[in-house]
């Protein structure tokens, strides 16, 4: 009888399909302020298999089974619009305009027919008031039941005054848990410390 359901469950697991890992995040997000400057890490990924596939297709125009330079350079613009189609951010209610400090491709030289994952890693800064602000921060993942986590770092010498959501780690300087999606947005006060 043992025999005899150990190859029962074999069996089972041999005749599900393998499939590929998913991320439950496809974007995530960082931001840190460190004197009078803003920076926001956004990794952005797009999930193995059909998805990267179909993705990477869109992009071989010449039909030719590879991602040539030109077809790259197309696909990283493609995905940084993706990742900031719903990223909006305001400091005092004005528009955050940020500048792209760094790009770092994951696999998008790789052939038109590979289905593993594709993605990009991007930083982003601004300048803040020196004194304090107020930052309100919104995002969402396309599939509107997830959300976009974020984490929040603080130089030395601010302090968080209001944080809409999350949770304060004073020791490590951070605002944790956050949850970016449609109707859920971060407003963050910040203050800067005398001395």
């Amino acid at each position: 009888m043992r025999w005899s359901g150990l190859w029962l469950v074999g069996a089972l697991l041999w005749a599900i399909p393998a499939r590929a890992h998913t991320f439950e995040h496809p974007k995530t997000l960082r931001l840190g302020v460190r004197g009078d400057r803003m920076f926001l890490a956004v990794n952005f990924d797009v999930n193995p298999g059909q998805e990267a596939l179909r993705t990477r297709a869109l992009f071989d125009r010449d039909s030719d089974g590879a991602l040539s330079q030109p077809e790259q350079t197309l696909l990283e613009g493609a995905l940084e619009r993706m990742a900031r189609l719903w990223l909006k951010a305001t400091v005092d209610g004005a528009e955050v305009q940020w500048t792209r400090r760094e790009l770092v491709p994951n696999r998008l030289d790789r052939p038109a027919d590979d289905d593993q994952t594709l993605g990009l890693a991007l930083l982003y800064e601004a300048p803040v008031p020196p004194q304090g602000f107020e930052l309100v921060l919104e995002d969402r993942d396309r599939d509107a039941a997830k959300h976009v986590p974020l984490e929040v770092d603080l130089g030395e010498g601010w302090s968080v005054v209001l944080a809409s959501q999350g949770e304060l780690w004073p020791e490590a300087r951070q605002v944790r848990g956050v949850q970016l999606k449609a109707g859920r947005q971060l407003i963050l006060r910040l203050k800067r410390n005398p001395g």
